[in-house]
Order: structure tokens, then C-alpha cells, then sequence
């Protein structure tokens, strides 16, 4: 029900992880295509939305700084250093300016 997704590294680039869940209205959605989670209406949705919430904020926690909205652990901020990734744009960070 909660999604961490990793970015990782993708060529030359840094791909943003991100975080999310999913709303009661859209697991209801998609319930007929998942059956083995079960029925929507009987989730703990309070329970879901504050596990979420907690996990965003430890990883908030962790982070050594922050590029615009994403925050950056230790051993990420290390990787861009020494890759030389620079350039926010796109799906994450890259060497290299966006090629006009």
C-alpha cells in the first residue's frame, strides 16, 4: 500500500526515489485487478496515511541537505559529488546542462 520508489543511477544521471500511497478511492479502483490486497473498505486508511506520513519524515530527517524539493542522504550526496552531478532537470540530476 506504500511505495518507496528508488531512482538510482540511469547513465549518466541520478533518477529522484520518491514516496507515495494510495487513496481509498483509488484502491477501490483498482481492487478487481489485485484481489490478493483484499477490500479497500477494510484497510486501516488513518493506519496507511500515517505510516506514509512517518516514513517521509525520517527520510526527511536523514537528509544532509535538500536539492528544490528532495532531500538528499548522506551516501547520495557523496554519489553526486563524486559524479559531478549538477543539473536538476528532467527525472533527476545530471553532468551535464539540459542540450538545447
Amino acid at each position: 500500500m506504500i511505495q518507496l520508489q528508488y531512482g538510482g543511477r540511469y547513465r549518466d544521471e541520478l533518477r529522484w526515489s520518491h514516496t507515495n500511497h494510495n487513496s481509498e478511492k483509488r484502491a477501490r479502483a483498482w481492487a478487481a485487478s489485485i484481489p490478493r490486497l483484499g477490500d479497500p473498505a477494510e484497510w486501516n486508511w488513518p493506519a496507511v496515511t500515517s505510516a506514509s506520513a512517518k516514513l517521509n519524515r525520517k527520510v526527511r530527517g536523514m537528509a544532509v541537505s535538500k536539492i528544490s524539493s528532495h532531500s538528499v542522504l548522506p551516501h547520495v550526496a557523496q554519489f553526486i559529488a563524486d559524479n559531478g552531478l549538477q543539473y536538476e532537470y528532467g527525472t533527476g540530476i545530471h553532468p551535464n546542462p539540459i542540450a538545447a
